[in-house]
């Protein structure tokens, strides 16, 4: 039995590597899909969204910091300067 799940493992290690390596797109595309759906099942949806808005939120200022852009840059283009 053991042999059996051996082979089983290695089979299906070298097809998700082979699948990884030729469709990189459409497996992130999928794992990313398969746990947005989870996380909206176990939390909601709104929860969820709330969730997805605030990493989309540190992407962007991760992003700028990786530029280095100033934070007070952002701060104007979202709220202007006053007069």
């Amino acid at each position: 039995m053991r042999e059996i799940w051996r082979l089983f493992t290695e089979r299906f290690t070298q097809i998700l590597l082979q699948l990884l390596d030729e469709h990189p797109g459409k497996v992130l595309g999928v794992l990313l899909g398969f746990g947005i759906g989870f996380v909206i099942v176990v939390l909601g949806f709104w929860r969820t969204l709330v969730i997805v808005l605030c990493a989309l939120i540190g992407l962007y200022l991760g992003k700028r910091r990786d530029e280095h852009r100033d934070f007070s840059e952002v701060l104007k283009t979202f709220f202007g300067e006053r007069r």
